[in-house]
């Protein structure tokens, strides 16, 4: 806050993000609080106007990245921040040469977008730095 105050550059650049950040009408206070604590400057995604749908924010189309995991490129990685489950098919994991070790045993069975049941081979926790999940093969 004392940074904001003393710093005019700093104040202008919080008044934008406020100004131009959407927030639903229906969001309650307490997921407002939650997407205020999960700003990190350093890990920031976000979608200028240019490159939205032509139905705007009202789309329901998948966002995929692709990002690095130990010197690793991983393409079309889903986000979605509503998601019960992060998945990740073992090649991918092979691909990353994760030592298998630190895999936990699972025994989940998932219901697969197909509509067929899989049994996941485990739990592993990956760091994309500076982000923490934890995913499922």
């Amino acid at each position: 806050m004392s940074l904001i105050l003393s710093s005019e550059p700093h104040c202008n650049t919080l008044q934008k993000v406020l100004n131009e950040a959407y927030v639903p009408q229906n969001m309650t206070q307490r997921t407002m609080k939650y997407l205020v604590k999960r700003i990190n400057a350093t890990n920031y995604l976000y979608i200028t106007k240019d490159k939205l749908d032509v139905r705007g924010t009202s789309h329901n189309k998948p966002l995929y990245i692709t990002t690095r995991c130990k010197d690793c490129t991983i393409g079309k990685v889903l986000v979605d921040n509503n998601l019960a489950l992060n998945v990740l098919p073992k090649y991918v994991l092979d691909e990353m040469s994760v030592d298998s070790t630190h895999m936990l045993q699972n025994t989940i069975i998932v219901r697969a977008y197909d509509s067929f049941l899989r049994q996941v081979v485990g739990t592993i926790e990956i760091k994309l730095s500076p982000q923490v999940f934890l995913v499922t093969l």
